[in-house]
């Protein structure tokens, strides 16, 4: 039996599928932390200064057994180190995609400077007036990021709410 369907068959346990969503929050949330930090070439204590607190604050932020988040110093990292801030609500079958995809390379993402959507706006700006531009997602390979293009694959409904089921190319 794969990593997968044993997953499957234990996430019909609540108790256990809510301790394994926890435990992969806490984890995901400070190894994104360091890998974004270590990506711009930080070390914690000028992080720290950057977000108002002490090195031993992102020491502890960095922790994967820390469980303490709020979303206010959240927005701080994300200012900090120049990136955007989503938290939503999925379902546990969407959770398990993130959790398979999880890797070094799904940790990091570029600064704003960097971001392949805005790198070269005026010829996207012409493109756009010319033709409709493709979803795209930031991809990091060998250091560098690249823009891909997406696709839909299928919809998604689940009772009166619904949403676009996209896989990279």
């Amino acid at each position: 039996m794969n990593r997968r369907t044993k997953l499957l068959r234990r996430f019909r346990d609540k108790e256990y599928r809510d301790t394994y969503v926890d435990s992969f929050v806490d984890s995901s949330i400070a190894a994104q932390i360091r890998a974004l930090r270590e990506s711009r070439g930080l070390n914690q204590t000028q992080l720290a200064n950057l977000i108002g607190t002490k090195q031993s604050g992102v020491s502890k932020l960095e922790n994967v057994n820390y469980s303490g988040w709020n979303v206010r110093t959240l927005k701080a990292l994300a200012k900090a180190l120049d990136v955007a801030l989503l938290v939503k609500f999925v379902s546990f079958g969407e959770a398990l995609i993130d959790i398979e995809k999880f890797s070094q390379n799904t940790l990091v993402r570029p600064t704003f400077a960097q971001d392949p959507t805005f790198v070269n706006i005026e010829s996207q700006t012409l493109l756009a007036t010319t033709a409709p531009l493709a979803p795209i997602i930031p991809v990091r390979t060998a250091g560098q990021f690249h823009t891909v293009p997406v696709r839909m694959v299928g919809q998604i409904h689940t009772g009166s709410t619904g949403g676009d089921l996209l896989q990279s190319l």
